[in-house]
């Protein structure tokens, strides 16, 4: 007997689901398929396994303990494979770490030959699967209009992709180098028939991944007849949580559709930093006078408005953290929220060799005072710990 074993976490559910819903499409069968979160489930199941796991650089670095677990548990004929943005970020250093195998790059196709070679007895070449002492190579970028991104059969459902892919080649991101910068958007007759599904699996909170929910070529259409398939018995969210926007791409007229069809009361915008000089060396393609238009535009509208903000960047100097601190400040004072984080090294990136970021005397106080009001909120204590 044999088995395909997905391990999941928090991190990893929109991997994991995309990953099942190309399996679904392929008709791989379904009591070959297992779920685990812990090392221990692992000996419940017999056989041969193939055991897939998919991570990101900070569930790496804070886990890494709990993935040498699960590594110390592998049978004579298994086969331990980690894909995702960390290891298709550092192909090879994951294989040092204890892996039979790394998939780099977009893994529809790949689990699909995947699966199916370790059925037969034999992975044959497939394009993206690094094995010990192999070349690297990466998985050609897939056509989304192929594969759905929910999976009823697995019962994997939750937030629909709508758009892969990142024009804006952020140095510090990862989504540009793994995905590409040509935005890839799912159909909107896809999309609408997802909602459905959803809705008719009794998920009745619609929401959206994509890197710039605004980018989104066909929002009147998508929001519109998602409303129709919904009514009023379920809820719809665009331009928040899991996604958010770029402030270059808030407009009037989205923003009006989103007034018009949507339940969300607030909308996340990604700012970084607050100087110009740096949002120009970085890559964002934007101001921060955007930044300040754009929340003047949503709050117009009755928004409530959160701001990302990156602290630690490379090159940042003293007076950009000033600029930092005074954008923030000035936001903090229209009744904006501030999502904080500290920069993150992340493989595979421009700015993957840079020092990780490290919080100034002056950032702590500013978020610390901040955080005690309600206003700031995030993980840039913890993500400056986990790289110390």
């Amino acid at each position: 007997m044999k088995n395909l074993v997905f391990v999941l976490g928090r991190q990893n559910k929109n991997s994991i689901k995309a990953l099942c819903a190309a399996l679904e499409v392929s008709d791989f069968p379904e009591d070959l398929v297992k779920f685990v979160r812990d090392p221990w489930d692992l000996e419940g199941i017999p056989g041969d396994r193939l055991v897939l796991f998919s991570f990101t650089t900070p569930y790496f670095l804070q886990r890494s303990g709990f993935l040498k677990e699960f590594l110390s548990r592998r049978r004579k004929g298994d086969l331990f494979i980690a894909g995702g943005p960390h290891p298709s970020g550092d192909p090879l250093g994951t294989l040092d770490f204890g892996f039979d195998g790394v998939f780099v790059g977009e893994g529809e196709e790949g689990i699909v030959d995947m699966a199916k070679g370790f059925l037969e007895g034999e992975l044959p070449g497939i394009k993206g699967l690094v094995l010990k002492g192999g070349r690297v190579s990466k998985a050609p970028r897939v056509d989304i209009n192929r594969f759905p991104s929910i999976s009823p059969r697995f019962k994997r459902l939750g937030a629909l992709e709508i758009t892969r892919g990142c024009k804006s080649a952020c140095k510090f991101c990862q989504t540009s180098y793994l995905f590409g910068r040509d935005p890839r958007h799912r159909s909107l007759d896809m999309v609408l028939s997802e909602v459905e599904t959803l809705f008719s699996c009794g998920i009745r909170d619609i929401r959206f991944i994509s890197p710039d929910a605004f980018s989104y070529p066909w929002i009147e259409g998508l929001l519109k007849g998602a409303r129709g398939i919904v009514g009023k018995r379920g809820k719809i969210f665009f331009g928040s949580f899991p996604s958010e926007v770029r402030p270059d791409s808030v407009k009037k007229e989205v923003v009006e559709l989103v007034k018009a069809y949507c339940d969300n009361k607030r909308i996340g915008i990604g700012a970084q930093t607050g100087s110009d000089r740096l949002l120009k060396l970085i890559g964002r393609g934007h101001t921060r006078e955007d930044v300040i238009r754009a929340v003047n535009l949503l709050k117009g509208f009755g928004f409530e408005v959160y701001v990302d903000f990156i602290f630690g960047l490379p090159y940042e100097t003293e007076e950009d953290e000033k600029e930092t601190i005074s954008l923030i400040n000035f936001l903090a004072g229209r009744g904006v929220r501030i999502h904080g984080h500290t920069f993150m090294p992340l493989p595979g990136t421009p700015f993957s060799r840079k020092k990780p970021g490290t919080l100034s005397k002056r950032i702590k106080e500013v978020m610390g005072k901040l955080s005690r009001e309600g206003i700031a909120f995030g993980s840039w204590d913890y993500q400056e710990r986990i790289f110390s």
